[in-house]
């Protein structure tokens, strides 16, 4: 009978061949592993700088739209301010002289009446004057009604008395002047 020895004999060198392998291979997992873990920190340290720079530059963007907001706040209240300021040279200007309803009553005035005072308060005005008949105050009472100028003309009172012998009518007239109508403001509402 014949024997056949089917394990192999293994020798030394053999033995060593595999250790060899086997280190190498157990190194070369060692070595993909260290890389793999490596590469992983890197990316993970890189998605949180670039996390970080992105929450720094969402806060500098909301300071920006906060700046950005206090500049259209204060542009504005500096063309409102300009506005007033527009408004207050004009307002400075009529102040300058006579007022400009002064020339219009100086028109319409007629002939029979004669005025000895003129008051302002505010945008109301009365105006007290003597005349020879009641006719003439009508008539100025009417043409300040149709003007642009008046508004509200009431005759508050009336009244005979004698003046140097001879009879008069006293007479006082109030009435609300319009400030808009003498010299228009654009876009500011009085």
């Amino acid at each position: 009978m014949i024997k056949i020895n089917l394990v192999a004999k293994r020798t030394p060198k053999d033995k060593l061949l595999v250790q060899k392998q086997a280190l190498y291979t157990v190194g070369l997992l060692v070595m993909a592993l260290s890389i793999g873990l490596f590469m992983g920190y890197v990316a993970s340290s890189k998605k949180e700088g670039y996390q970080e720079d992105l929450a720094f530059e969402k806060s500098e963007q909301s300071k920006l739209l906060a700046v950005k907001k206090k500049n259209a706040e204060f542009n504005t209240k500096k063309k409102r301010r300009e506005e007033i300021l527009q408004v207050i040279d004009i307002l400075q200007e009529r102040k300058k002289g006579p007022r400009p309803f002064l020339d219009y009553l100086n028109v319409i005035l007629p002939a029979d009446i004669w005025l000895t005072m003129i008051s302002e308060n505010d945008l109301n005005i009365t105006v007290t004057g003597y005349t020879f008949s009641p006719q003439a105050v009508a008539e100025l009472m009417r043409s300040m009604e149709i003007s642009d100028i008046f508004s509200a003309v009431e005759l508050f009172e009336i009244q005979k008395k004698t003046l140097n012998g001879e009879e008069v009518k006293s007479f006082t007239i109030n009435a609300h002047w319009d400030l808009r109508e003498i010299v228009p403001v654009d876009g500011i509402k009085g």
